[in-house]
Formats: structure tokens, sequence, C-alpha cells
């Protein structure tokens, strides 16, 4: 328990003296949808919010994005606590496996917001330990919820379901569609449609604006999610793994926590080479799967006990160690620095200070109607994005005159990628840019407010 309970205090302190969000859409997102929840219980049933992700941290989002951010690191050392013991179950260190994933740099700052990936990788956890001491039942009923936490868990149902039936373990195999028998049931009632949870994806449906790119994209971006110690243990734990085919009974959890970790990563580099799926390249998904990555981690590092010279031995390991918990915050390209690491990025802090400023804030109070597409901005602005009659998105731009004095946010990210909103709209609209607001260090223009001509709302 010392190393989660370590990374508890640490992320407590950071969680309350910090105003970053691990990003500034979909972690923010997530959050509203959590959050205004139990006030449009319809959200419960959103599949891009996903269902059981908004079910769990809709308690904690009461209490704002801090509440978002103790819920991620209640699962995050949750996810270490489950590492340890997965670990400790393969006669690996724990010790090093839990430190192989914290010390990955990208990944403690992702923690503070609301971001899927920390749920998904802590489920995938529970399922592998549930495998682990053979408990097969268990293991295909907590895995069947995992693509009502994040769609890629279809792909880890599907490889445990290739364990499961390896194993002879036929009657544990129903069990892999339980969560999506039961989701399917509850939604028919508010979707009228029993096959909602395969109808409604949204990955499935809508234009895919989100480009693609370089096939190897997610192998370069491991390197850097890792750090280089974290990486070089854990090829040698793949390598290890690889050349030892006369234990693989005796490895099983450990091909299977492998398996998941490359469907999940070829997977995603297939989705980005071709554009599928709305897949952005984001970084960050890998996050999901890393405990596997560590636990691999651990079984190269543990390989060093088979030199005959104990020194040598030794040595080999503590190098391995020091180096996870010192490169993080020397060399890495994610390094870890406080609090910067954990702050507002720069296409939030242009607004955060503006409306720090006196009399901005109670601007957006009195106006009749707010547009934005910013995730972000509806959070700061304390608005419910699904009460329509106070607030909508840029496609309601077409109603604009139904209202006598609304401001309009445009940004440059989500206005142009989410609704396809180029400024020219706006002026072609009628619309009045009243204030641009820019990137502290390179001077773009993230934030443009418009109003109507005789707005009373000029921000001067």
């Amino acid at each position: 328990m010392g190393i989660p309970l370590l990374a508890f205090f640490i992320g407590l302190f950071i969680a309350f003296t910090t105003n970053g969000t691990a990003d500034n859409g979909d972690s923010v997102q997530h959050f509203l949808i959590s959050k205004f929840s139990w006030e449009h219980p319809a959200l419960f049933l959103d599949h891009w919010g996903k269902p059981l992700f908004t079910l769990l941290s809709s308690p904690f989002s009461q209490f704002g994005i801090t509440g978002m951010k103790i819920f991620n690191l209640l699962v995050f050392c949750s996810t270490l606590f489950l590492t340890g013991k997965i670990a400790q179950s393969l006669r690996l260190s724990p010790f090093v496996a839990q430190i192989a994933f914290w010390a990955c740099p990208y990944v403690f700052p992702q923690v503070f917001g609301g971001l899927t990936e920390h749920l998904f990788a802590f489920w995938l956890m529970a399922s592998l330990l549930a495998y682990e001491r053979k408990h097969f039942f268990l293991a295909a009923f907590l895995i069947s919820w995992m693509p009502f936490i994040r769609s890629e868990g279809l792909m880890m149902l599907a490889v445990l379901g290739g364990f499961l039936f390896l194993e002879k373990q036929w009657k544990s195999l129903p069990l892999l569609l339980a969560g999506t028998v039961i989701y399917s049931i509850a939604g028919s009632f508010h979707h009228n449609d029993l096959l909602w949870v395969w109808t409604k994806t949204p990955y499935l449906i809508g234009a895919d604006n989100y480009g693609s790119g370089k096939p190897f994209h997610f192998f370069e971006q491991l390197f850097y999610i890792t750090g280089i110690v974290v990486m070089v243990a854990g090829c040698l734990g793949l390598i290890r793994l690889l050349t030892s085919p006369r234990k693989i009974k005796e490895n099983k959890t450990l091909w299977l926590a492998l398996s998941f970790f490359l469907v999940f990563l070829l997977a995603h580099s297939v989705f980005w080479t071709f554009g599928l799926f709305h897949s952005y390249g984001m970084s960050r998904v890998l996050m999901g799967v890393l405990p596997c990555f560590s636990l691999l981690a651990a079984f190269g590092v543990n390989w060093f006990q088979s030199i005959p010279n104990r020194k040598v031995q030794v040595f080999s390991q503590t190098i391995f160690i020091v180096g996870m918990l010192v490169l993080p915050f020397v060399i890495a390209k994610y390094k870890m620095e406080y609090p910067e690491s954990f702050s507002a990025n720069l296409a939030q802090i242009p607004f955060d200070e503006f409306i720090q400023k006196p009399n901005n804030f109670e601007q957006f109070e009195t106006a009749d109607y707010i547009l934005s597409d910013s995730p972000h901005v509806r959070m700061q602005l304390k608005i419910d994005p699904w009460d329509t009659t106070a607030t909508g998105n840029l496609w309601q731009l077409k109603h604009i005159d139904q209202y006598q004095d609304p401001i309009v946010i445009w940004d440059k990210h989500f206005s142009v990628i989410e609704t396809g909103m180029q400024q020219n709209r706006l002026d072609e609209a009628g619309l009045l840019p009243r204030i641009s607001l820019t990137e502290p260090e390179r001077g773009d223009t993230i934030y443009v407010l418009y109003t109507k001509a005789n707005s009373a709302h000029t921000f001067e």
C-alpha cells in the first residue's frame, strides 16, 4: 500500500493547489456530462460520455472539477494497488511494477481532470487480477462493462474471450455480454432502441474531421509517454517473454497483459493511419493499457535476478529503479514539473485571465443567450450546456436573431473542428467582434467574443 498511499497524498496536494484539467476538451466535457447528469438523467446513457464512467464519477463531480480530480486520483491509486497485487502474484516486484506505471512522465499530470483512460486502466487491471487468480467468471463479468468506460473495451473483451476459450472456460463466456445486455435494456427505454449501444455509437456516425497520420505514430509516442527507462525495461520484458516459449502456462497472465497492450496499440495505429472512428492520434489513449506495459517492465527488471553475481544483479536493478524515479523530472519530453505540468494550458489561460477581470463575468450573466463550442468556456462560465434556453453551440448561429443580446464565443479549435465554423461566418451574420483573446507565448488568437452591434456587452 506504500506507493498508492504516497501517490494519493501527493495527488491531494496537487488537486487543491493547481488549476489544470488534464486538457481543455474531452477531459472537461466528461466532467460537464458527469456533473449535470443529476439534472439531466439522460446523460447517464450518453454514449460519448461513457455511461459507466458518468455513473461512478457523478457523486464526485457535484463538487466541481476538483471533485472530479479526486475521483480520478482514487482510481489511479487503486490501479497502482492492483498492479502491485498482480506483480506480487507473478513473483515480480510490486514496487518496480508500481513505479514503472507511476513514473511514466505523461501519466500523472493527466490524472487531474475528467479523462476516462484512468478508469479504463483500473477496470482492465481488476479483470486481469481476477484472471490471474483463476476467477474466470468474475474476470468475464468485469470486462463486460469496459465498453461503457471507453469504446476500446470491446477489443479488450474480445482478447479475454479468446484466452477464456483457450482455457476451455466455456461457462464463463456468456458473462462477456453481461454489461452490454444490461445497458442495452436500460437504455432502450430512453433511446427507444434495444440496439442503441451499436446504433448510437458516436464513432460510427457523423463527419470525421480528425484527419489521419503516420502508421508508427503511437509507437513513437509510447517512447515519450513511458520515458526511456520504462521503455527499455518493458522491451526487456517483452524479449524475455518471447524467448520463454516453454513457460507459456506459467506466464499466461503476462501473455494476456501483452495481448491487451498490443491489440490496443495496433488498433489505434490502424485507426489513425486510415482516419477511422474519429481518431485524432491522441497519445493519451495509451494510458489505458500502460499498467500492462509496467508489468512487462517489472518482468524485464526481474530478469537481472538470473545473473549469478549478486552485486551485479543488485546494481543493475538499482540503476533501472533510480532511472525510473529520476529521469521523468529531468530529460523526458513530458517531464513533470510542479506546478507547470498540473496547471491550465496555454489555450485555457487567456479566457481564465479574461473572466477574472472586473465586470467581465457579470456581463455573461446578463446575456440572454451564450453560444460556445468550448467545454472549458462553459465550465468557467458555470453554464449548463444542456439548458437549451440559455446556451447552445455555434450550430445555433442561424437562430441568433431570436435573441436580443446574445454573446458568441468563437474559438480556433472547437468552433473549427467540431462545428466547422470559420470566423467569416460570424461576420456574415452581422455580429461585431468585441475582443480577441490571445495565447500568452505565441500571441495566437484563441478566442474572439462577438455580440450584436447594439449590445450592452462591449467588454471595454
